[in-house]
C-alpha cells in the first residue's frame, strides 16, 4: 500500500485491527503479525520476535508524531515495505530486518520533506530488489550494513531527493539510479562496494536526471564493477572527498548512447579523483568541479578510453585541472573542448580530435618535457582561444588531419610546433613563438593578423616539395602581389610584389584549405601547377611562357577556375589534367584557346566543366593521352561547352547542359551520353570511327543541315535515352543494345546500318524516321505528329498512335511488319503511286507486308499520286481506256487476325481525277480499287463536271 493514500482509507485500516494511533510511546508485546498495514505514531516499540508473517502485502506504516520519532524492532523483523508519511521526520532502530518479498519489488519510501532514518543493518530480499523512493524531498539514510539481494535484488534508487549508504555494501545486487542522487561512502574508510554489484546511472528513454555520489575511498568501484550510464538526462557521477587523500574509481565506465558529467568536490585540500577503468560506449564525457564550492581538485583520466564521443573540461566555469596520464586517456577522435578557468595537462603524447574553447581562461599544457599534443586526427575544425603553454615542461604542438585548427590566444609554450596536413590557423602574431614546420603538401598555414616580417621568420617549409603558406581566411581573395608567400622545394622561395617561381620555374598553388583566387598577374618563364585539393581561381592577366610541353598541370582532384579570358597564357603549351587522383578545369564562361590533355592514373577522372551560367568555348584540341581509359567527364550542370576543335579523346558526358561539338576530324574513340544533351554540329564523316554510347542523356547529331555518321561507328543503347534531331541526321553506323530510345526534334533520322543489334522499343515522338535498312529485333512506336517511313522490315510491333504517319517505301517501296501493325482511329497511312500501272509493287507503287502478329487497319489512307517522281495522268489511256484497277495496299500472311479497311481514302493529285478510289478487303489482304462510272453516268459526268474532284499538292516531306 503506497502512503499517498487518503487519510481515510489509513483511519479506517487502523480502527479494522484495533490499534490506537496516540501520542505517547507505544508498545506492541507477543502479537501475531497482522495482516492490514500497522500504523505507528511518535515512540513505538515492536517486540514480535520471530512471530512468523501473516501475509504478504503486509505493509508497516509510519504515520505523524509531534516530534522526532524512533521505533525499535525487534531482531530479526521481517517486512515487505516500510513507507514514511507525514510531516515528521522518522528513524528505525533495531539491529537488523529483512524484506521478504520474494521475487516481487520491496520498497522503503519516504513521502515527507523531513529526513528518514533507518539505522538497522537491512538484508535485501534476493530477487525482486527493493526501491527506495516515494514522493517526498527529505533525504533516506540507511546507516546499517546493507546486504543479501542476490539474484538481481539490489537497490533501485528512484526519488526526488537523495538516497545514502554509510556502511559498507555488501549485497550482491545490482544499484540502479533511474533519478535524483545516490550517495554512499561517507564514512572515514567509505563504503567499499566490493561484492560484484554494478551500477546503472540513467534509464533508457528517460530524461529524468541521475547522480551518483561518492566519498573518499581508495576503492569506491572495484575493478570488478561496471558503471552503465543510460538514457537522455544530465547523469551525474560526483567524488565528494571532504577528507584527506585521493578518491580512486577502478570500474569501467560504459555509455549506453548517454553522456556523462563527473565532478569533483573537495571541501579542504587538494586531492585527486583517479578515474583508472577505462570509459568506452557512445556519448560525450564532461570533466568539472562540482558547483558547491570548496577547493577543486584535479582530475586523472589514466584509463585506456574508447568511447565515441566528445571530451568537455571545465564547462561550468569553475577552475579544474584534468590530467590526461596516457595517450589512450582521450580517445584519438574525440573533439576536446577546454572552458573557463580549467587547464588540461598531458602527461604522455596525446592524440585527440580538433582542440576547441572559447574562454582565454583556459589552457593545455605538457606536465613533463618533450610532450607532444596532436590535434585534429578526426579530420575536424577546431577553433581554441585558450593558452598553450608549458608546465613543468615544454610542449610539442603537431596538427594532423584534414580539417583546420585555429589559435586564437596568447601561447607560450616552447616546443616545436608542426602541420603534417591540414591547416593551422593563427589569428595574432603571439599565437606561437617557434618556428612552423610544414611537413607535407597537404599541410599549410592560414597566418591571418600576421605581420609580413614575420611571417617568413616563423614559417619553415622544410624539405617537402608542395609545402605551402596561404596568409589569410577561408574562401579569401588572394592578391599574391601583395604577400609575401612561402612554398617550393625547399620553402626557400619568397613572393613579395611580383611573384617569382620556383626553383622548378613552377608557379605552385592549392585550394585545399580554403577556395584561393589568385589576382596577381603571373608572368615570366614559368609553368603553373595547381595540386592539393580544393578550388584556385586564376584571375589575372597571365603572360608566362610554358618552358616546355606543359602550361597548366591540375592535380590531386583540384579544381581550376578560369577566372579570366586570359587567366591561361596563350604562349604555349597544354592544359594537362593528371596525377593519381585527376583533376577539373572549369571554364567558368570563358574562352580556353590552348589544348587540354586528359591523362588522370588509374582509376582517377578528369572533368572539364562550366559552373557559370554563360556559355563557354573551347578554342582548344581535347588530346588523346594515349591510354584506353574512360574516366573522362566534359559537362556541367550550369551554362553550354561549345568545342570549337579536333576531340581525340573519349569522354563521357556529364551534368544537365549542353556540350557542342564542332570540331574537324574528331577521331575520340568512344563518347558516353550520361547526361545532358551531346549536339554534334558539323558533318560527321568528320567521326572516323568513334563510337557513341547513350546512357541516359540526350543525342543530338544535327544542326540544321545533313550529317551523316561512318559506318565503322558504333550506337549502343545502355540507358533509355533520346536522340533529337533537327536537321536531316543519318546513321550509317550499327545501332544495338536493349535499352528504349525516343526520337525527338522535327527534322529526319536516318537509319542506314542494319541494327539486328538493336532490342528495345523506338519511340517516335516527332518529325521523320527513315529505315533504309532492317530493325530486325526491335519494336516501333510512332506518337501524334511524328511519321515512320522506309522501305525495310521492322522484327517488332508497329503502333501508330492517333496523329501519326506510316509511309511505306522511298518512292516508292515495300515496309514490312514481322510482328503485327496497327493503325489507330486518327492516324494517316501515306501510299505512294508513280505510273499509269497496275503492276510493279515496291517499285511503282508502295506496299505494306504483315507477315507475323495482327494488322488493325484504321485511319486515313492517302493516296500521294503527284510526287516529284510521279508520271500519274488521267488523261492516259490506262485510266481512260478501262473502268477498274486494283493495287494491293497491305498485305498479311500472319497467323493472327487481319482487321480494318480504313476509314476514308483522300486523293492528292494536281489536276482532276477521274473516277472513285476505295477500300476493299480481298481476304487478309486490303486493296485499293479504282473505278468508273457506268456509261450514262460517265456522259453526265462529263457535261455536268459533278464527279471532277480537285486535290492540291500535298508534297511529300
Amino acid at each position: 500500500m503506497k502512503a499517498a493514500k487518503s487519510m481515510i482509507a489509513l483511519i479506517a485500516c487502523a480502527v479494522i485491527i484495533g490499534t490506537a494511533a496516540t501520542a505517547g510511546a507505544v508498545t506492541y508485546t507477543n502479537e501475531a503479525w497482522p495482516d492490514s498495514p500497522v500504523f505507528w505514531s511518535s515512540n513505538s516499540v515492536w517486540k514480535g520476535g520471530n512471530v512468523a508473517q501473516a501475509g504478504t502485502n503486509t505493509v508497516v506504516i509510519i504515520e505523524n508524531g509531534r516530534a522526532t520519532s524512533y521505533h525499535d524492532l525487534a531482531d530479526p523483523f521481517e517486512l515487505n515495505s516500510l513507507v514514511m508519511n507525514g510531516t515528521q521526520g522518522h528513524t528505525i532502530h533495531s539491529n537488523s530486518f529483512r524484506f521478504s518479498r520474494g521475487s516481487a519489488q520491496a520498497s522503503i519510501e519516504n513521502d515527507t520533506s523531513d529526513l528518514f532514518i533507518i539505522e538497522s543493518d537491512v538484508e535485501l530480499n534476493d530477487a525482486g530488489g527493493v526501491v527506495v523512493g516515494g514522493t517526498g524531498s527529505g533525504d533516506i539514510r540507511l546507516k546499517g550494513v546493507v546486504s543479501g539481494g542476490a539474484n538481481d535484488g539490489g537497490i533501485i534508487a528512484d526519488y526526488g531527493g537523495q538516497v545514502s549508504l554509510s556502511q559498507a555494501a555488501t549485497y550482491t545486487g545490482d544499484t540502479v539510479v533511474r533519478r535524483g542522487t545516490f550517495s554512499f561512502g561517507s564514512g572515514v574508510d567509505g563504503t567499499q562496494m566490493t561484492q560484484g554489484s554494478d551500477f546503472i546511472l540513467g534509464e533508457d528513454g528517460s530524461s529524468a536526471n541521475a547522480t551518483l555520489e561518492t566519498a573518499r575511498g581508495s576503492g569506491v568501484f572495484a575493478d570488478t564493477q561496471t558503471v552503465t550510464v543510460k538514457g537522455e538526462g544530465h547523469n551525474v557521477i560526483t567524488s565528494a572527498n571532504g577528507l584527506n587523500g585521493d578518491t580512486s574509481y577502478d570500474a569501467d565506465i560504459v555509455l549506453d548512447n548517454a553522456d556523462l558529467e563527473i565532478r569533483i568536490w573537495q571541501a579542504s585540500g587538494h586531492r585527486n579523483l583517479n578515474l583508472d577503468g577505462g570509459i568506452s560506449g557512445t556519448g560525450d564525457l564532461v570533466l568539472n568541479a562540482d558547483p558547491r564550492g570548496g577547493t577543486a581538485g584535479n582530475i586523472n583520466v589514466a584509463g585506456a578510453n574508447t568511447y565515441a564521443g566528445d571530451t568537455y573540461i571545465g564547462t561550468n566555469g569553475i577552475a579544474m585541472e584534468a590530467y590526461i596520464r596516457n595517450g589512450s586517456a582521450i580517445p584519438d577522435t574525440s573533439d576536446v573542448y577546454v572552458e573557463g578557468l580549467a587547464s588540461m595537462r598531458i602527461y604522455a603524447n596525446e592524440t585527440i580530435g580538433a582542440l576547441n574553447g572559447e574562454d582565454s581562461g583556459a589552457k593545455a599544457g605538457a606536465r613533463f618535457g618533450g610532450d607532444t599534443l596532436t590535434v585534429g586526427a578526426n579530420d575536424a575544425d577546431g577553433s581554441f582561444a585558450g593558452q598553450l603553454y608549458d608546465d613543468v615542461g615544454t610542449l610539442n604542438f603537431v596538427k594532423t588531419g584534414s580539417g583546420r585548427q585555429t589559435l586564437t590566444g596568447t601561447n607560450t609554450y616552447t616546443g616545436t610546433t608542426t602541420v603534417n596536413e591540414g591547416i593551422l590557423q593563427f589569428n595574432r602574431e603571439d599565437a606561437v613563438a617557434t618556428d612552423v614546420n610544414l611537413n607535407s603538401s597537404e599541410a599549410a598555414v592560414v597566418a591571418s593578423g600576421w605581420g609580413t616580417s614575420n611571417l617568413l621568420t616563423h614559417i619553415d617549409g622544410g624539405s617537402s616539395a608542395g609545402a605551402v603558406l596561404i596568409p589569410g581566411d577561408n574562401n579569401e581573395t588572394l592578391d599574391m602581389g601583395s604577400l609575401n608567400i612561402s612554398l617550393g622545394s625547399d620553402g626557400a622561395h619568397t613572393y613579395g610584389g611580383d611573384i617569382s617561381v620556383d626553383s622548378n620555374g613552377v608557379y605552385r598553388f592549392t585550394g585545399a584549405f580554403g577556395d584561393l583566387n589568385v589576382a596577381s598577374d603571373l608572368d615570366g618563364y614559368a609553368s603553373v601547377l595547381v595540386t592539393g585539393g580544393g578550388s584556385v581561381t586564376l584571375s589575372g592577366t597571365n603572360t608566362y611562357t610554358p618552358p616546355g610541353v606543359g602550361n597548366i598541370q591540375v592535380q590531386d582532384d583540384s579544381i581550376l577556375v578560369l577566372g579570366s579570358e586570359q587567366a591561361v597564357s596563350d604562349a604555349g603549351g597544354r592544359v594537362f589534367i593528371n596525377g593519381s587522383s585527376g583533376g577539373t578545369v572549369d571554364l567558368n564562361g570563358k574562352t580556353l584557346s590552348r589544348d587540354i590533355v586528359f591523362d588522370p592514373s588509374g582509376t582517377s577522372a578528369a572533368y572539364l566543366t562550366n559552373a557559370s551560367a554563360t556559355t563557354a568555348t573551347m578554342n582548344g584540341q581535347i588530346r588523346a593521352d594515349g591510354d584506353a581509359d574512360d574516366n573522362n567527364y566534359i559537362g556541367g550542370s550550369a551554362g553550354d561547352i561549345v568545342l570549337n576543335n579536333q576531340v581525340q579523346e573519349s569522354f563521357i558526358k556529364a551534368g544537365s547542359n549542353t556540350v557542342e561539338i564542332d570540331g574537324i576530324n574528331n577521331t575520340a574513340p568512344e563518347i558516353t551520353v550520361q547526361q545532358g544533351t551531346l549536339k554534334l554540329t558539323r558533318s560527321l564523316s568528320n567521326w572516323s570511327a568513334t563510337d557513341f554510347t547513350l546512357d541516359g542523356g540526350t543525342f543530338n547529331p544535327s544542326f540544321g543541315h545533313e550529317l551523316s555518321i561512318y559506318s565503322n561507328s558504333t550506337i549502343t543503347a545502355a540507358s533509355e535515352s533520346t536522340i533529337q534531331v533537327d536537321g536531316i541526321s543519318t546513321i550509317n553506323g550499327t545501332l544495338t543494345g536493349s535499352a528504349n530510345l525516343t526520337k525527338t526534334g522535327g527534322s529526319e533520322l536516318r537509319f542506314g546500318a542494319e541494327n539486328s543489334g538493336f532490342t528495345g522499343n523506338l519511340t517516335l515522338a516527332d518529325g521523320n524516321l527513315m529505315l533504309n535498312t532492317n530493325l530486325a529485333n526491335a519494336a516501333v512506336t510512332v506518337q501524334d505528329g511524328a511519321r515512320l517511313a522506309g522501305s525495310a522490315s521492322v522484327g517488332g510491333q508497329i503502333t501508330v498512335e492517333t496523329g501519326g504517319f506510316l509511309r511505306p517505301g522511298i518512292s516508292p517501296g515495300i515496309l514490312t511488319a514481322e510482328d503485327g501493325l496497327t493503325m489507330q482511329d486518327g492516324t494517316y497511312t501515306e501510299w505512294e503511286l508513280i505510273d499509269n500501272t497496275e503492276s510493279g509493287r515496291g517499285t511503282n507503287f508502295d506496299g505494306i507486308d504483315v507477315t507475323g502478329g495482327d494488322m488493325q487497319l484504321d485511319g486515313e489512307l492517302r493516296l500521294i499520286l503527284n510526287s516529284t517522281e510521279s508520271t500519274v495522268d488521267f488523261d492516259d489511256t490506262f485510266w481512260t481506256d478501262d473502268t477498274q484497277h486494283v493495287w494491293t495496299v497491305a498485305s498479311y500472311t500472319g497467323a493472327g487476325t487481319s482487321e480494318g479497311n480504313f476509314d476514308n481514302v483522300d486523293v492528292y493529285y494536281d489536276g482532276s481525277v477521274l473516277g472513285d478510289f476505295t477500300t476493299e478487303r480481298n481476304g487478309d489482304n486490303v486493296d485499293l480499287v479504282w473505278t468508273i462510272p457506268e456509261p450514262a453516268a460517265f456522259t453526265m459526268l462529263i457535261l455536268g463536271l459533278a464527279v471532277f474532284r480537285l486535290r492540291r499538292v500535298v508534297k511529300r516531306s
